[in-house]
């Protein structure tokens, strides 16, 4: 119900404070982990971005460890025109304790300020500072053992991310990505006839309006001709060749997300090339949204995943 009913400039102004309303996780969690944030030199690194802030949690109990760490790099949502860490830090913290791992949550940047491109620039970036010196010595991270994983909107960067390195001969950097409701294809750009799925039709369109300024700083009325197949804005529409280059990937949804069909539609491409862990959809929920219930069973999830596969 907050997200707004007209995607324009000044739409996106009032509903990027309101994001961080949609991050439910309890606050104990937080106090359950050391929190740190750190910030570097994009360009140094790969990115278009002057300085991109990361945050940092690391679950109190891995801090009397001794030996490497486990560690996800994880890409926030928003339907791609609002969302930080800061504004999921609880999410994060929960993520954190719960899979047994250090987050590392970076600001990819925000349509329309940010196009679909820079994001996945500016996350794969972020990728290379985590596993960088000055971070993985001080975090003692494992770099051997470091996921990418986001969720809506982060979890299509997610993967355009594993894609950019697919092209580069370097998705070796990425032990396993693991998405949550993500954003990784174009099948909301038909939008359903109208009936019984009105609210779903009109969401689509939302969702499609708001996707559009990762292209255009102008959606009102955009011509998605020409841009429909863009694997940069849907990196579920990646090249072929590029599947089975890909780290073994674990796709997450909801009966009621979406998104789902994308992702079926992307699970379906990429199994014959041996990298899908599964897919795994949430009987009873929508998108981003469940019971308490609902987020124990994903919490179980989540931590049989990273437990099983980094």
């Amino acid at each position: 119900s907050m997200f707004p009913n007209s995607i324009t400039p000044d739409a996106i102004r009032s509903f990027r404070p309101q994001v961080a309303l949609m991050d439910r996780s309890p606050d104990d969690f937080l106090a359950k982990c050391v929190c740190d944030a750190l910030d570097f030199d994009g360009p140094a690194f790969g990115a278009e971005a002057q300085r991109i802030k990361v945050s940092v949690f690391l679950p109190r109990r891995l801090s009397y460890d001794v030996g490497l760490r486990k560690a996800q790099v994880w890409f926030h949502g928003g339907a791609f025109i609002a969302g930080s860490a800061e504004a999921f830090k609880r999410s994060c913290g929960k993520r954190a304790v719960e899979t047994g791992t250090v987050v590392f949550a970076p600001d990819l940047g925000t349509a329309p300020e940010t196009s679909a491109l820079n994001r996945i620039h500016n996350g794969e970036a972020s990728l290379r500072f985590v596993l960088s010196d000055r971070v993985a010595d001080r975090f003692r991270i494992d770099r051997t053992r470091v996921a990418l994983s986001g969720e809506g909107s982060g979890g299509g960067a997610a993967l355009g991310v594993c894609a950019a390195l697919a092209q580069k001969s370097e998705a070796a950097l990425v032990k396993v990505c693991v998405t949550d409701c993500a954003a990784v294809n174009n099948d909301f750009i038909t939008v359903p006839e109208a009936g019984s799925e009105d609210l779903h039709k009109a969401f689509q369109r939302l969702v499609m309006d708001s996707a559009a300024y990762l292209i255009t700083d102008n959606a009102v009325g955009f011509d998605w001709s020409g841009h429909s197949a863009d694997p940069a804005v849907f990196p579920g529409l990646m090249a072929e060749a590029l599947l089975p280059k890909l780290p073994p990937v674990a796709l997450l949804t909801a009966e009621f997300d979406h998104f789902r069909r994308g992702n079926e539609m992307f699970a379906k491409r990429l199994k014959p090339h041996g990298n899908l862990i599964g897919m795994y959809i949430q009987p009873g929920c929508g998108h981003a949204l469940g019971t308490p219930k609902a987020e124990q069973e994903k919490a179980q999830v989540h931590r049989r995943l990273f437990d099983l596969y980094l």
